[in-house]
């Protein structure tokens, strides 16, 4: 019981503290929306009447000559692009606005299922009886996150890139995708903390919830132009810090040569020099880095290890680096 406790307190600790402001305000914009848009559908009429006085107000104030013209000719008068917004208020129903939630989560439904078809089709299903001891790793890290039942893993071929992932089929399952070249380079080179931490990233995924229908359905303002940078980008820059923690915990990979991996390459993540490393990508920053960090929903490499280095929640935005 006592070991559970801490196991719970440990991954409660690894969320990174933004993730849950982040989501909540997320969440509270895309509820919010729906609500305001659902209201507006009710009220078409009055919204029509006010759209359209707001529409000609505006053109009344670029075009002089308008000065003699009725609403009415205004109006007729609009372009198309003018009349987009009435136009969009003119189509709007309260059965569609219900029925948008519904047809967001069959596209999901549609998108993962395609996914998870062409992994079953294409790749192949990690069990006992086949890759065993990354089966045994798997599930016994999915049983340590408290995990009900072990998702499904699949290796899938990525003709040399090197990525993993994890996702969920709404109302069926949970799977993880580790693509060939990843295990292949950890299986011959005996290099087990690495496979751990790359398995056990994704696993924080499915722990953390960010694979499933409702959080991501609670992320669509969130990942609107414009609100993506805002909070889209940085939430899923959260995301993957916690993660980070909870693969290093379950690996023990002081060195982070499961991200080094990802920085040098199958071939060379084992010959980096890690201090010269750190002293050149973590004690010493890049503005410019900074500003690619930004335009990613993935941290930068450097910040990921720096992080973990210093057992702290990443930055999201700006980041010094570590200090000697």
């Amino acid at each position: 019981m006592c070991q559970h406790h801490d196991m719970h307190t440990v991954i409660k600790k690894s969320r990174h503290r933004l993730e849950l402001p982040l989501f909540f305000l997320t969440a509270f914009l895309t509820i919010a929306t729906f609500l305001v848009v659902l209201a507006l559908s009710f009220y078409k009429q009055e919204t029509l009447e006010f759209t359209q006085d707001i529409t000609v107000a505006q053109y009344r104030d670029a075009h002089k000559e308008a000065k003699g013209m009725t609403d009415t000719q205004i109006l007729d008068s609009l372009s198309e692009d003018e009349r987009e917004l009435i136009g969009y208020v003119e189509r709007i129903n309260p059965l569609l606005v219900l029925l948008a939630p519904v047809g967001f989560l069959l596209l999901i439904i549609y998108q993962i299922g395609k996914l998870y078809g062409g992994v079953r089709a294409d790749g192949v299903r990690v069990g006992p009886n086949q890759f065993g001891e990354v089966y045994k790793i798997w599930a016994e890290m999915a049983q340590k996150l408290g995990l009900k039942k072990t998702p499904e893993l699949y290796i899938q071929n990525g003709s040399g890139a090197l990525n993993a992932f994890a996702t969920c089929l709404p109302g069926y399952r949970s799977f993880g995708v580790v693509y060939s070249d990843i295990l292949e380079r950890a299986l011959a080179n005996n290099d087990e903390k690495s496979l751990r931490f790359i398995l056990g990233h994704e696993l924080g995924h499915v722990r953390y919830n960010h694979v499933t229908w409702w959080y991501n359905m609670l992320n669509i303002i969130g990942n609107m132009p414009g609100f993506n940078y805002i909070i889209g980008m940085p939430l899923s820059r959260s995301r993957e810090y916690g993660c980070d923690k909870l693969g290093a915990m379950l690996s023990e990979d002081t060195e982070q040569r499961g991200l080094l991996m990802l920085a040098a390459g199958k071939h060379l993540y084992r010959q980096v020099n890690a201090e010269a490393y750190y002293a050149e990508h973590v004690y010493n920053r890049s503005y410019w880095g900074a500003v690619s960090n930004f335009f990613n929903d993935h941290p930068s490499i450097n910040w990921r290890i720096s992080a973990l280095q210093q057992n702290k929640h990443g930055s999201l935005i700006w980041d010094n680096g570590k200090k000697k």
